[in-house]
């Protein structure tokens, strides 16, 4: 081998060793870049009773991105209605639930914290974005189009988003003052209602 071949299959060398060596050191940040989407699962506990949805969100870029998700809002059942069926003449289920579709805006900071023997990252987060949900059973001139913020601490480690945070919203379950099976005495008099939860959100890479 000639050495002037020699020099440059020794420089390509060291220039993939040097490449291979900067991936490993910061392999979070490669799936960071290779993947844009993520998908997502939350549950929570609310001023109305519970909530459940599952979405997915856009991120052409690391800490920014766009998507949406859909789920339900309810009343809690009380322990002595779980498990009965419709068909018991004694029992009515007049429990409150609307379905919601939530486009948002996904923020999230730069890693502020990196574990670096679990490969495993905590940023902050912040979820912006409207609420639209059809009227209750029974509502009468109940919105439709609500505004809605959350913001939290997500955990990643690999492909897997563990998230925990709050949520504010005028949209409230009981607007229009629908059938319930719960009563609200400050929603009958009229007053302005507000939703506070809180959630655990659980998203996945790809």
């Amino acid at each position: 081998m000639r050495t002037k071949d020699l020099t440059i299959f020794i420089m390509c060398m060291c220039q993939s060793f040097c490449f291979a060596q900067k991936k490993s050191e910061n392999p979070h940040r490669q799936y960071e870049e290779n993947y844009k989407w993520e998908m997502n699962f939350a549950g929570g506990l609310n001023t109305n009773g519970w909530e459940f949805m599952g979405g997915v969100h856009w991120l052409p870029v690391s800490y920014a991105g766009i998507g949406a998700s859909v789920g339900f809002d309810s009343e809690i059942k009380e322990w002595s209605d779980w498990g009965r069926r419709e068909g018991d003449s004694f029992y009515e289920d007049d429990y409150c639930a609307r379905f919601i579709f939530k486009p948002s805006l996904l923020l999230r900071t730069p890693s502020l914290w990196h574990l670096e023997s679990q490969d495993l990252d905590f940023h902050l987060f912040a979820l912006p974005g409207v609420i639209l949900s059809p009227p209750a059973r029974g509502a009468k001139d109940s919105g439709w189009l609500y505004w809605s913020g959350a913001v939290g601490v997500t955990a990643i480690i690999d492909r897997l988003v563990l998230s925990l945070g709050y949520n504010c919203s005028n949209y409230y379950l009981l607007d229009g003052n629908p059938h319930a099976h719960h009563a609200y005495e400050k929603f009958e008099k009229g007053e302005k209602q507000r939703t506070h939860s809180v959630f655990i959100m659980l998203g996945y890479k790809f």
